[in-house]
């Protein structure tokens, strides 16, 4: 199933279940967009795009209401 022209937010992709769900959507054709508390959520960006995918970093908290 091709997600070209979608954009997609994954919270908690620097890691684990997150990160896969990232690459996965990615390596489908969406814009991910990558929500993770830290930096690290830089790496998958890195990740992605060194696979031909395209996606953007942000920092957030989804347990803080003044992070989202």
């Amino acid at each position: 199933m091709s997600l070209e022209g979608t954009t997609t937010l994954v919270t908690g992709a620097g890691a684990g279940l997150g990160r896969g769900i990232a690459l996965a959507l990615a390596s489908r054709g969406a814009h991910v967009m990558v929500g993770t508390r830290n930096a690290n959520g830089r790496d998958v960006v890195r990740e992605i795009a060194e696979r031909g995918g395209r996606a953007s970093w942000a920092q957030c908290d989804v347990t803080s209401d003044r992070s989202v």
